[in-house]
């Protein structure tokens, strides 16, 4: 969006390239996803209720960065659910061995994404 740069920065010897860069396609934002949950695929840590195309479906016209940000916030949230459900912090092997991201975590990771980051998708 080269109308919200500065018009100053524009100058002759300032910023001489400007290379505009779209947003990634689905099979883009997919393969991105892909990157990022493929520890939690490959180590079972991912719930078989997660609806991977929902969630690119979802993630219309977000940046690879936001798919990125939203596979953390899920792992995050998980997290969060878990200790929220044990009562405490602490976590034996055990227990960390059985935690699972869910579809939800998705879900919030996508709702917190849209609140905080302003995100228009």
């Amino acid at each position: 969006m080269l109308e919200n740069i500065e018009p100053a920065l524009l100058r002759p010897g300032r910023i001489d390239l400007v290379i505009e860069m779209q947003l990634p396609s689905e099979t883009a934002r997919l393969s991105i996803f892909d990157i990022h949950t493929n520890k939690l695929i490959r180590n079972g840590f991912l719930k078989s209720d997660v609806s991977i195309g929902n969630i690119i479906r979802g993630t219309n016209g977000v940046t690879g960065a936001h798919t990125e940000k939203i596979v953390r916030l899920a792992i995050i949230n998980a997290m969060r659910r878990d200790v929220l459900a044990r009562g405490r912090l602490d976590i034996s092997d055990t227990e960390s061995e059985n935690l699972r991201v869910e579809n939800a975590d998705f879900t919030n990771a996508l709702l917190q994404i849209r609140s905080t980051e302003g995100a228009n998708f």
